[in-house]
């Protein structure tokens, strides 16, 4: 197997905001036919690919903080983008933690009329500086804030929030209701934890995977009637052989995939990613807990704070995974080794800092945080 083709495609980084941030990806998520994209204290872009470019479809481009560096870098620096459950609108949570509801799917206008300049419909508080946000039902559930640069305290273990279904209609059907956005209410679970940094959920939002650096757990969910959602029981727990910030569940909910750099990075500080090596990628079987597959990486994936330099593709039996060069790197998820590629040199001369992969089709995409307003994108061949 091979990438057939890697070429680098900017984004729409245009703005009405102005702002001192360094030029790069902070999100990069594929949902349904589009790419949501965050240009850092930019604009959220959603996108449409094509076989030679992106088409703009969509920018939010706008400030709570206007003419204030900092913290509209912070208010354009998204930490999430999620489907809502009914699947009306898509919400992008930034790193205040505030949530806003934009209509999904965008409307769309002409090309030559450019993107069309998007509104939120409502907007919700949740707690600041939360990396990891998932979505049950109409309940937001999210790793551990972190408190870093909000006025929330850090908090141990997992968040899980009210439903939202009520507050997002009373807003959406007042659109002219002067008071601020509302605050989720949430129950804190797991907090003897401590700080957890990555969360999933199965097809059926019945079973909630939770790591916690190499405490890695996998729990059932209760839903009520009222549609609150409520930790259930554990059902196992492993200690994994590295600093796990990735997790995912198969689609049959029978497997759970695990990865993250090596566990002395723990003592790392958040700012200074270049310095995060190693680690590895476990495949456990979720009746039991028992290892199906694991293996140990041997390049530096591209690892920080919030970063996904991961792609997992059931259909091919691998795992995807780039480095801090833009490098790109296949894994087989039949023998655990690593497959040669017909073009492994590096995409760039420097270290791009973090890295967001995601895949759509039959395409990889990859933003970097120090990497510019671009995406590489990898045609991958079989």
């Amino acid at each position: 197997m091979r990438p057939a083709s890697r070429e680098r495609f900017p984004t729409h980084a245009d703005s009405r905001v102005s702002n001192s941030q360094p030029a790069g990806i902070g999100r990069l998520t594929a949902l349904d036919s589009f790419l949501i994209i965050n240009n850092l204290g930019r604009n959220v872009e959603i996108a449409r690919p094509s076989e030679r470019a992106l088409e703009p479809v969509a920018t939010f481009q706008d400030t709570a903080f206007p003419g204030e560096d900092e913290r509209s870098q912070f208010d354009l620096d998204m930490h999430t983008f999620l489907k809502s459950g009914d699947g009306r609108y898509l919400i992008a949570a930034n790193h205040y933690g505030l949530a806003r509801f934009f209509a999904y799917p965008p409307a769309l206008s002409r090309p030559a009329a450019g993107p069309t300049d998007l509104s939120p419909k409502t907007e919700l508080w949740w707690k600041g500086d939360s990396e990891r946000l998932i979505i049950a039902g109409s309940c937001l559930i999210s790793t551990s804030p972190r408190g870093y640069a909000v006025p929330d305290a850090a908090e141990p273990g997992v968040l899980i929030s009210a439903p939202f279904t009520d507050l997002v209609r009373e807003a959406v059907s007042n659109p002219g209701d002067p008071r601020p956005a509302r605050r989720l209410a949430y129950e804190p679970c797991l907090t003897d934890w401590g700080q957890t940094t990555a969360i999933a959920l199965d097809a059926q939002a019945r079973r909630l995977a939770v790591a916690a650096g190499s405490r890695l757990g996998l729990f059932s969910l209760c839903q009520r009637q009222s549609g609150a959602v409520r930790l259930d029981k554990a059902l196992w727990e492993i200690s994994a052989p590295f600093a796990t910030s990735w997790i995912e569940l198969s689609a049959d909910g029978s497997l759970l995939y695990a990865a993250g750099c090596d566990l002395a990075c723990q003592q790392i500080d958040d700012g200074n990613w270049d310095a995060l090596f190693g680690g590895g990628f476990l495949c456990l079987s979720t009746t039991d807990a028992r290892v199906k597959l694991e293996t140990a990486f041997e390049p530096d994936l591209a690892w920080g704070s919030g970063g996904v330099p991961l792609a997992l593709s059931e259909e091919d039996k691998l795992i995807w995974g780039v480095d801090r060069c833009a490098g790109l790197h296949a894994w087989s998820l039949r023998t655990g080794t690593e497959i040669p590629l017909a073009a492994t040199a590096r995409q760039s001369s420097q270290r791009l800092g973090i890295a967001h992969l995601t895949k759509l089709g039959d395409k990889l995409y990859c933003g970097f945080n120090r990497g510019g307003y671009q995406l590489h994108c990898y045609t991958v061949g079989r």
